[in-house]
């Protein structure tokens, strides 16, 4: 199980494109001890377990390796891959409202931001 949540972290990270640093400085986990968690030397405390997952926006239950019944699929390679997987999961209706803050954002980013 260990190794399974290590494996996680490191996807996380890596589909998010951060360095270790920035995942350890954005959760307030301190460096060397989010490097024993990726790497699977130290166990995972709850506290950082939350704070990882709302770093991620991912549930505590995934991280710690269990996936919903409703998925079988290995997990994302990228983060071009994770966001694909989850837009084909989407109603026709949640795709507008998708594309809509897409344009949103796009918008704030010309504003000056």
């Amino acid at each position: 199980m260990k190794n399974e949540i290590a494996m996680r972290l490191k996807m996380l990270r890596e589909t998010r494109g951060a360095t270790r640093r920035e995942v350890a400085e954005n959760t307030g986990i301190a460096y060397t001890t989010y490097c024993h968690y990726e790497d699977g030397s130290m166990d995972l405390k709850a506290s950082a377990l939350v704070k990882l997952a709302i770093y991620y926006q991912m549930s505590a239950d995934w991280i710690l390796g269990q996936d919903p019944p409703d998925e079988k699929s290995p997990p994302p390679a990228n983060k071009w891959e994770a966001l694909e997987q989850s837009l084909e999961k989407l109603s026709d209706s949640e795709l507008k409202e998708v594309w809509s803050f897409v344009k949103f954002l796009h918008w704030r980013k010309t504003q000056g931001e």
